[in-house]
């Protein structure tokens, strides 16, 4: 699952929440005229008028900033955003450290997401250093370009905005907890409800990061008041569910997964999610059985018919899973369900030899293709390859590719440690596996491996640290979070 937060929820920024406090500071700096009637057509929403007062006055002062960004506040009033950018440009042209025509450039290119609003923004905040909105506009933007590390600075600069603001929000919140930072994501997000106590996409994004949090009974607790009435949101049951199942409160979690099915009875990821839960418990004839219904009701479900497959294999009906595997890489043939799943089937039958030759014929299709090659090395670590043979440089070489075109895939870094301990490098383990725990530090193998490293290393503090994360891990959803 994602964060979520209403498609049109943007910063309170260019128009008419900003332009009162551009306005004082053209009324006190124009100058040129004892009633300033510029400054009230502005303020009286006259954009026409204001436009014909600036530009008459431009002709006696062609290079004033402060009339040539009256001029865009104008020219953007009547919805010419390019030729209002254009004329604040020749403002700071003119005084390049004049703050309303910063200001002005920067919330008008970003609300209207032009390229230039990164660098308006970045030199207004080399003029005003604490300026929360244009923070927070960094933020999103930092966010938009991946860049979780700067965003988070810009957001813990912008005060109490990204707490006013769901877009803002549920990005900070997306960041903090992709830097390991779930307890400061579950604080910014009580933060909103206690503001807003009425959004229910702030509720629902505090549940998700009480749940990352290993907050599970929380996560019920906030949820409880978004599930009361006749028609609940199907998805804030569906997360309802994951804190059940961390809770251990299994049952429940079952009940309100049907229920979810109940009230959409098209979306697959409810009955995916409730057999999976009977699947992980070995309870395999109820999974087919919801897998079933969920064909009945979405058959071209690609991955509903993965997990039938899964499930079959289960019960020893080879065929079965056969088919369905290859029904869902015919439904889905670029994410390759049915290659991976066979893989897996073949995987989990100790049929090896089978699942490499499946998965290296898969790859000459898709050299670099992380899941592939990760479950390629997977079939050849398991047969405990010694470190000088070919095998075990393929698993290598094959971990590397699925590193280098992903290298968040913290399960390929933990499985790459494990080749690095077989041939006795305990220290590149160690370091692939403090790497695999920056990008998910909830992947358990990396936990564990760590665990024992450290203890065979005779770091028993760092041990007993690893091992403590260890035990309060859980399985609970990602986040949730829309463009802008």
């Amino acid at each position: 699952m994602l964060f979520r937060t209403k498609v049109d929820a943007v910063l309170p920024l260019a128009g008419p929440a900003s332009l009162p406090a551009l306005l004082l500071v053209l009324s006190l700096t124009v100058g040129l005229w004892a009633q300033n009637p510029l400054s009230d057509a502005l303020g009286a929403g006259r954009f026409s008028e204001a436009l014909q007062i600036a530009d008459e006055l431009l002709k006696t002062h062609p290079n004033d900033a402060k009339l040539l960004t009256a001029r865009g506040l104008a020219l953007d009033g009547i919805g010419r955003p390019q030729d209002a950018l254009a004329s604040f440009g020749l403002a700071i042209e003119a005084a390049p450290n004049f703050t309303p025509a910063l200001k002005a450039a920067s919330q008008t290119a970003y609300l209207h997401h032009d390229s230039r609003a990164s660098d308006f923004l970045s030199r207004l905040l080399k003029v005003v250093r604490d300026d929360p909105t244009a923070h927070a506009m960094a933020g999103v933007l930092a966010f938009e370009a991946g860049d979780c590390a700067q965003s988070v600075d810009h957001f813990g600069r912008a005060g109490d905005e990204p707490a006013r603001n769901e877009l803002a929000s549920s990005q900070f919140g997306q960041c903090l907890i992709k830097l390991g930072r779930a307890g400061d994501a579950s604080a910014m997000f009580q933060a909103l409800v206690a503001l807003h106590p009425e959004t229910t996409n702030g509720r629902y994004n505090l549940a998700v990061a009480q749940l990352l949090n290993g907050k599970a009974a929380e996560a019920i607790q906030t949820l409880q008041p978004l599930t009361s009435g006749e028609q609940p949101d199907p998805g804030v049951l569906n997360l309802l569910a994951s804190a059940y199942v961390a809770s251990r409160e299994l049952d429940a979690a079952a009940g309100v997964l049907r229920r979810a099915i109940d009230l959409a009875p098209q979306q697959d990821v409810h009955y995916l999610d409730l057999a999976t839960l009977y699947f992980q418990r070995d309870r395999f004839p109820p999974a087919l059985e919801i897998l079933n219904a969920g064909l009945r009701r979405v058959p071209d479900s690609a991955r509903l018919l993965m997990m039938r497959g899964a499930v079959r294999a289960q019960m020893a009906e080879f065929e079965g899973a056969s088919a369905d595997f290859q029904a869902a890489d015919k439904l889905d043939p670029e994410r390759g369900y049915g290659s991976v799943g066979l893989g897996v089937l073949l995987n989990e039958t100790n049929q090896l030899a089978q699942a490499r030759d499946v998965l290296r014929q898969r790859l000459k299709s898709a050299p670099q293709d992380p899941m592939l090659n990760y479950l390629l090395a997977d079939s050849l670590i398991r047969e405990a390859v010694d470190p000088a043979a070919a095998e075990f440089e393929e698993a290598r070489a094959a971990l590397q590719r699925a590193i280098a075109s992903r290298p968040a895939f913290a399960k390929a870094h933990a499985a790459l440690a494990k080749l690095h301990s077989k041939a006795g490098r305990t220290e590149n383990a160690i370091a692939e596996l403090r790497v695999a725990l920056q990008y998910d530090p909830a992947e358990k193998s990396a936990l564990n491996q760590l665990f024992l490293l450290l203890r065979r290393t005779g770091r028993e503090q760092e041990a007993q640290a690893v091992g403590e994360r260890l035990r309060k891990q859980l399985s609970a959803p990602a986040v949730r979070v829309p463009s802008r």
